[in-house]
Parts: structure tokens; sequence; C-alpha cells
């Protein structure tokens, strides 16, 4: 063997029996009922918004509530809950107080 081989055997300050095997750390579901629930939120407000449709803003106002009652406080921040039921409410306050297109007659 030759002198570097034979001296890096000898100086390795590493232990076998020490020696612990990478397990990556496990996961949590990434995904849940909670982020459709915020997601749809939002969609349907700005659909509510910018179409001028009351049921939009129902459905907004409905996804938020279930999202805040199915979401875990150790997961959800309290401002993102807030804002989530504050911005459904704030669009069903516009859709109902803003004045609705003039409608077709025939």
């Amino acid at each position: 063997m030759s002198w570097a081989v034979m001296n890096s055997q000898n100086d390795d300050p590493r232990r076998p029996s020490q020696v612990v095997p990478f397990q990556p750390p496990r996961k949590e579901e990434e995904t849940t009922i909670t982020d459709f629930f915020s997601m749809t939120s939002m969609s349907f407000g700005m659909l509510a918004v910018v179409m001028k449709v009351r049921y939009f803003a129902w459905l907004s106002f409905i996804m938020a509530v279930a999202y805040a009652s199915n979401s875990r406080f150790s997961q959800v921040e309290v401002k993102q809950l807030v804002s989530s039921i504050g911005l459904s409410i704030v669009i069903l306050l516009i859709s109902y107080l803003s004045p609705s297109p003039p409608r077709r007659v025939g």
C-alpha cells in the first residue's frame, strides 16, 4: 500500500460504530383540505367582484368559514384566518351595496 492510503486509515477521526445513516425528515401532507377551502374562498371572492354575482360572494363566505372551522391553529396563523373571513365579508358587502348593472329587456 502507498503511504497516503495507510496514513489516511490511521488518521481517520471518524468512528465507524457511531456512524448513523442519513434519514430524510418526514414531511406532512403539503396540500390539505384547508388549502382547498382557502383557495376556493379567494377564487369565488374575486369572481364575485369581477362578475357581480352575489352567489359567488356567498360561496366565498361559506368556504372561508369552512376554512376557519377545519384549520388547526398550530398550522395556520390567526392573521390568515382573519384576513380570509374579513375579505369574504367585505366582498359580500360590496356585492350588495354596489349598484347592479342595468338589465336588458327583450
